[in-house]
């Protein structure tokens, strides 16, 4: 149970704990120039689910990403029932979260990838045509792109990657996936960072442990 909006109680939508939420959650709190709060979200199921980057477009809205595990609410209605939250096939222990809402806190679509192994959404941003870019690190084969399968390029696991490699995925202001990639070695490889400049160029930066493809 946690305060999530600064007024002083927990008495507000997600601030209690309740199904589906549990253990570490995501939570998302937006607030007006004069501190002022306009809605906060609580995203997550009953595992450890972490938010790490989040990020704004021209129209207002708020796109985030970071870690479920398992079974997960990832637009904040309080339930896991919509495409994606629930664990299938070929997801599995941690995850990437990808979760986009409007300027007045309504979601927009969200998006899971990863494999069976521990996935992780390390950083987002959006450039100047409103593609929403996220970068972190995946472990063996994953779904990179949201189509619930692992048959894409780059996306089951062969010589050169293993262990943890870097992922970017790109996809589009309604979230058509666009493209993806996938970088790194044998050894533990992560993205950390991403950025976009107004020509449409995607930066993406983190560390990288012996010979990789980059």
């Amino acid at each position: 149970t946690a305060d999530l909006n600064g007024d002083g109680d927990t008495t507000d939508t997600n601030e209690t704990t309740g199904a589906p939420y549990g253990s570490i959650d995501i939570f998302m709190s937006v607030f007006n120039s004069s501190g002022t709060n306009q809605w906060s979200e609580r995203l997550g199921g009953t595992g450890n689910d972490l938010g790490y980057g989040v990020t704004s477009d021209g129209n207002g809205r708020v796109i985030v990403t970071g870690r479920v595990d398992g079974t997960a609410d990832f637009n904040g209605n309080g339930t896991t029932t919509e495409g994606g939250e629930t664990t299938a096939a070929p997801y599995g222990q941690g995850d990437i979260l990808i979760s986009v809402f409007n300027s007045a806190g309504a979601p927009q679509w969200a998006e899971r990838l990863g494999g069976t192994a521990t996935d992780e959404g390390k950083n987002v941003t959006v450039d100047g045509n409103g593609r929403i870019i996220v970068t972190g690190t995946v472990l063996g084969t994953a779904d990179l792109n949201g189509d619930g399968d692992t048959t894409d390029t780059v996306e089951t696991t062969g010589a050169p990657y293993g262990s943890y490699d870097i992922f970017v995925s790109v996809f589009n202001s309604s979230g058509n996936s666009q493209w993806s990639e996938r970088l790194g070695g044998t050894i533990a490889d992560n993205g950390d960072g991403v950025a976009a400049d107004g020509n449409g160029n995607i930066m993406v930066t983190g560390y990288v442990q012996g010979t990789c493809v980059s």
